[in-house]
């Protein structure tokens, strides 16, 4: 899939301002995070962002909400934390060897605008990381929707496909039933609507191109 014309253009003219591996960057704060939070509890708590909190001074919950830990410190919250951790470096990778560090920052940067502007505008709504995730395992599903993953602890090979379909699905799910979420969620979904959007958008056009161009052509072979 090409990248849509208009990061092409910002790609061209200030792609020298990507900064490389950022999703190791994240992994690394996101550990951080973890072992913090597991040391004096209630410090991930601080590092979300809240407009009440920001506009007291915490001012470091615009930033620190990005790589703020929601793992709990059980056997199986380490496990689960490790494993998507694992995750979250191989879907970073992929993208950022796909598109370039440009782009990829541009991924994660128009995300966290809209959900800095959701929380602190007008709507005064909780935000969260965690719908970006969702973003960035979209995007690699998108791209590799043949690759194949074994999920733990499930051990049978799993198309990407199906993946990004199923954890579509649940997101279109909560979207609905949760009528609280949906500016969060469309906000953190924002980078994938503007990456793939065109790209989806041209594939149903041309869909709907060749069926009209099959039933005029049956339509005309069957007057003659």
């Amino acid at each position: 899939m090409e990248l849509p014309i208009w990061v092409e253009w910002l790609n061209r003219r200030i792609g020298s301002w990507g900064i490389p591996h950022i999703i190791r960057i994240l992994v690394a704060l996101n550990v951080g995070s973890f072992v913090l939070d597991a040391f004096s509890p209630g410090f991930a708590a601080s590092l979300i962002l809240d407009a009440g909190a920001v506009r007291a001074g915490e001012w470091w919950r615009l930033v620190t909400f990005f790589f703020a830990s929601g793992f709990t410190t059980s056997f199986l919250g380490i496990l689960f934390f490790v494993f998507w951790l694992m995750f979250l470096w191989n879907i970073g990778e992929s993208l950022e060897a796909e598109w370039g560090p440009f782009a990829l920052n541009l991924y994660l940067f128009i995300p966290w605008i809209v959900l800095v502007a959701v929380a602190m505008g007008p709507w005064l709504q909780p935000v969260s990381n965690a719908h970006v995730a969702t973003a960035l395992l979209l995007a690699f599903a998108s791209l590799y929707s043949g690759y194949e993953i074994t999920l733990f602890p499930i051990p049978i090979p799993i198309k990407l496909k199906w993946i990004g379909i199923v954890v579509g699905g649940i997101t279109l799910l909560v979207f609905i039933g949760q009528a609280a979420s949906r500016l969060q969620i469309l906000a953190a979904l924002s980078s994938y609507f503007l990456f793939f959007g065109p790209y989806w958008y041209g594939g149903i056009k041309q869909r709907a191109e060749a069926k009209a161009r099959m039933r005029r052509f049956r339509g005309e072979d069957g007057d003659q």
